[in-house]
C-alpha cells in the first residue's frame, strides 16, 4: 500500500496563465482574419449589386434609343423620377413597389450595400449614386439625354458607384466625388462603369492623374466632353 497520497491530476497557475494567453494570441491571430473576410465577402456582394444595376441601366437603354436615364427626371415623370425608378422595371425580380423604403429605413434589394448603414432621405433609395457628368438633372439639361455613342470608351467613365448618405448623386467637384471609402480597409468604393464592369477601387486613384477640368478626362468625364445638347 502506497503511503503517499495519488497526485490528482489538475492545472497549476502557470499553466492556466500559459493556457489563457495562447486563447488570448489567437483570438488576436483569427478575430480580424474572421472580420477581413466577413468585409470582403459583402464587397464582393455590392459588386454583384452594381452588376445587376449596370444591367437594369443597359435594358433601359436599348428600350431607349440608347439614352441613359437623368440622374433625377423631371418632377412628375413616374419612370423618370430618379434613375433608380428608371431602371426598376429592368431589374431582376424586382417592381418599383419594391422601393417604397421610409425615410429613415435602409433602401432595399439590390440597392442596399452590405458594408453600408446608411439610411434613405427623401426620395432616394440607394446605397449608391450616379455620375452627373453622365446625365445629371434633366432641368439643368434641357431635357436632353445623353445616349451610350457619345461616350467614346465606355470601359473608362464611371457610371455609378457607392455614394455617401443615400444616393448622394457623384459630383466629382466636391470631395471624393461624395465616394463612400466603405470597402478594404476604409480606403476603396466600388465602382460601376458605363459598359457595366465593375471594380473596387481606391478612392485616392481616382483623383490621382487628374488636374484641372475633369469633365473632360477619365474616368469621370472624357476627352471632347460636353453637355448634352451642345
Amino acid at each position: 500500500m502506497n503511503a503517499y497520497p495519488s497526485r490528482k491530476n489538475a492545472f497549476t497557475l502557470i499553466e492556466m496563465l500559459v493556457v489563457i494567453a495562447i486563447i488570448a494570441l489567437l483570438s488576436a491571430i483569427i478575430v480580424p482574419s474572421i472580420s477581413a473576410t466577413l468585409r470582403r465577402t459583402k464587397t464582393v456582394a455590392g459588386l454583384s449589386n452594381l452588376r445587376q444595376i449596370g444591367l437594369g441601366f443597359t435594358q433601359y437603354a436599348l428600350e431607349n434609343r440608347e439614352m441613359l436615364p437623368y440622374e433625377i427626371g423631371t418632377a412628375g415623370a413616374v419612370d423618370r423620377r430618379t434613375w433608380h425608378v428608371a431602371i426598376a422595371p429592368y431589374l431582376d425580380g424586382f417592381s418599383l413597389d419594391d422601393l417604397n423604403a421610409s425615410i429613415g429605413e435602409r433602401p432595399v434589394g439590390v440597392y442596399a450595400c452590405p458594408n453600408s448603414k446608411n439610411l434613405t432621405r427623401s426620395g432616394n433609395y440607394a446605397d449608391y449614386g450616379m455620375n452627373i457628368y453622365i446625365n445629371g438633372h434633366e432641368d439643368e439639361q434641357g431635357g436632353f439625354q445623353r445616349r451610350l455613342f457619345h461616350i467614346p470608351d465606355t470601359s473608362k467613365v464611371i457610371l455609378a458607384g457607392d455614394s455617401t448618405n443615400c444616393n448622394r448623386p457623384l459630383r466629382p467637384g466636391s470631395v471624393d466625388g461624395l465616394l463612400d471609402r466603405r470597402q478594404g480597409r476604409g480606403d476603396s468604393a466600388n465602382i460601376l462603369y458605363v459598359d457595366g464592369r465593375v471594380a473596387t477601387v481606391q478612392v485616392d486613384s481616382l483623383w490621382r492623374d487628374i488636374s484641372g477640368n475633369r469633365q473632360q478626362q477619365y474616368p469621370w468625364g472624357w476627352p471632347g466632353w460636353r453637355a448634352p445638347g451642345n
